[in-house]
């Protein structure tokens, strides 16, 4: 039995690019990463290129957007849709990952021009009684000394 399990691991760390890939959180075959990746890279391409948009990211933006979001989407698909083919999902995220970026951008932006409200209700959820609702601090309940 150990033998077993030694034999599989000497046999996987031979392949570099599998423990690349498993350390990136891939869990699937490396030839459907790279032909999805692939994918993926054409697809962020085709749409940059089909969009009539003056702003573009660049080849460089565009391959950076197409290659951290298919990634990001074939590791959720993995877990969440285990049927769906990896360079499906791969190739569809590379085309939409611009607009994946944009939206995401924006939420984040939408979160910090709220962000003191949401840290007051944040610590008002965790830490009631140490403010009220004007922002002013509570009356303390301590005597004052003369």
């Amino acid at each position: 039995m150990k033998d077993n399990i030694v034999n599989n691991v000497e046999a996987i760390a031979r392949d570099w690019l599998s423990l690349l890939l498993l350390g990136l959180g891939i869990t699937f075959s490396p030839g459907s990463y790279i032909g999805g990746m692939f994918l993926a890279l054409a697809g962020g391409s085709l749409a940059t290129t089909i969009d009539s948009e003056s702003r573009r990211l660049g080849i460089f933006g565009t391959l950076a957007a197409a290659f951290f979001i298919s990634h990001i989407a074939v590791i959720v698909a993995i877990h969440f849709f285990p049927t769906w083919s990896p360079q499906v999902v791969m190739g569809l995220s590379g085309f939409a990952s611009r607009y994946i970026a944009r939206f995401f951008l924006r939420l984040l932006q939408r979160i910090e021009t709220r962000s003191d409200e949401l840290s007051d209700r944040v610590i008002d959820r965790f830490a009631p009684g140490t403010r009220s609702n004007d922002g002013t601090p509570p009356p303390s309940t301590e005597e004052e000394a003369p």
